[in-house]
């Protein structure tokens, strides 16, 4: 059994924090993984005051899992916390090896899923109080696979409606890169332009009012329609950003275009968000097979 952990108060931790959050910087972490491995090391440091003692190190994750009933994905991603907190210290401690979970079926979502379900809920005036902003949020981070942090840095002036396509700056290096949309993005931008000035981006949103969009239609879902609660769990930009990757390689695009599409710059990266569903595996073996699902 783990030992329950005792929190320790008034324990002078700022310091250390302050300290890690300076050399994740430094290594170049991305800003949320600063803020996530900060807030799990914060809890780490409230409840371990020997960081390099083994033992006390190991007590913490049998806790989190014994205790707090922590899933092995959870637990593997405090221990990467943990590791990279000693690295910062020059300190080697052996952890426990990763806990195994069960990887579940991707949940993709394709245009069908796009027009048929997402659109829908996006038009409800009792869920949006501007519908056709809603629409064109929902719609323009399918097609463009922008990341949340570039969709709120881009004006509108650095669309090109009439080419369908739009520039911004890679948030992974000092370099500018073109996106995409469709006809139909184009018309729904259109749409919601002429309702709403731009005051701050082209949706007048920060990172946080853009997930918002996306919770509130998660949880009118779940409200609404069971059948659809689990597709929808994790319904936010980054599984977009996953969906329309996969879509292009499910058309024939190849790797590395996704990769530029994307703007990684390793292709293994790439490589990890495409993800097809048991419904897109299923078409194209039908499609193989029996020439269906054309």
């Amino acid at each position: 059994m783990g030992t329950k952990m005792q929190k320790k108060k008034n324990y002078p931790i700022s310091e250390r924090l302050n300290s890690f959050r300076s050399w994740m910087v430094s290594e170049g972490y991305a800003e949320s993984s600063r803020k996530k491995y900060f807030s799990w090391i914060k809890d780490f440091l409230e409840h371990v005051s020997q960081f390099d003692d083994e033992d006390a190190v190991r007590n913490y994750i049998t806790s989190l899992v014994e205790e707090r009933g922590y899933s092995g994905k959870t637990v593997n991603c405090y221990m990467d916390a943990i590791k990279a907190f000693h690295k910062s210290k020059k300190l080697r401690i052996d952890l426990p090896r990763r806990h195994k979970r069960i990887e579940k079926l991707p949940v993709i979502y394709s245009d069908e899923i796009l027009e048929d379900i997402i659109i829908p809920f996006a038009e409800d005036r009792k869920l949006f109080k501007n519908t056709d902003k809603a629409v064109a949020i929902f719609d323009f981070t399918f097609k463009t696979g922008l990341r949340r942090s570039e969709v709120i840095k881009i004006k509108r002036c650095q669309l090109d409606l009439e080419n369908f396509q739009g520039y911004t700056y890679s948030s992974k290096g000092r370099r500018e890169r073109v996106f995409y949309f469709d006809s139909k993005t184009r018309t729904r931008l259109k749409d919601y332009f002429l309702t709403e000035d731009e005051e701050s981006n082209i949706f007048n949103l920060t990172a946080e009012g853009l997930y918002y969009y996306f919770a509130r239609l998660r949880k009118k879902i779940k409200k609404q329609n069971m059948s659809y609660a689990e597709k929808f769990k994790q319904f936010s930009p980054h599984k977009m950003r996953m969906s329309i990757a996969t879509s292009l390689y499910n058309n024939g695009a190849t790797m590395e275009y996704i990769q530029g599409f994307l703007d990684h710059r390793d292709i293994n990266t790439t490589k990890g968000y495409v993800k097809q569903s048991n419904e897109d595996r299923k078409k194209i073996y039908l499609r193989i097979m029996e020439g269906k699902g054309k």
